[in-house]
């Protein structure tokens, strides 16, 4: 029998969910840290924002190939620990569930997520550049309004989960952005 997660209220629901994904986060960007070193590139410097973390490197050029496995460390540790926590209960299965979702949405083939950059990465090994980019930007918006579809059909159901729709609303605001720098 699971044991169940000794919570009293909604804020310690936020907080320990809080906690658990930062921690997650961590591990997922410590996966790309490593990737990156066993790719023989240096890292500058991880910034924390509010959407998450994000790694410079001191070199800029990378290979298709080093693209594919540092953007694929990350998932790949998510997953992991999602397999190596699942059925734990309290806790560290609630650490599971976290780490499978920050797996699903990394893996969306959308731009500026690790899917995307592996799908862009692929596309470019076999494809002109503006060919790929085209293609990836289609792809980047048809999963996003899947993304930003899926979120509201939870929100009128659930009546909750406004996660989602943010990461939804993110996704389309880091995309229009992007066209209108290029």
């Amino acid at each position: 029998k699971k044991a169940p997660l000794p919570i009293e209220s909604w804020e310690e629901v936020l907080f320990v969910e809080f906690i658990l994904t930062l921690l997650a986060a961590a591990f997922h960007e410590l996966a790309h840290t490593a990737a990156i070193v066993a790719c023989g590139k240096s890292v500058k410097r991880i910034k924390i924002r509010p959407v998450g973390f994000t790694i410079e490197m001191s070199e800029r050029l990378l290979t298709y190939n080093e693209e594919i496995i540092i953007n694929l460390a990350g998932p790949f540790a998510n997953a992991l620990l999602f397999l190596i926590f699942r059925t734990s209960g309290g806790y560290p299965e609630l650490f599971a569930l976290v780490n499978m979702a920050l797996f699903s949405i990394n893996m969306l083939p959308v731009g500026m997520l690790d899917g995307g950059k592996i799908l862009r990465a692929v596309l470019m090994k076999k494809l002109r550049y503006e060919t790929a980019c085209r293609i990836c930007d289609t792809i980047s918006l048809i999963f996003t309004i899947l993304l930003w579809l899926a979120a509201v059909y939870l929100l009128l159901v659930t009546g909750s989960n406004i996660s989602l729709y943010l990461a939804a609303v993110w996704l389309f605001r880091k995309l229009f952005l992007s066209k209108e720098r290029s």
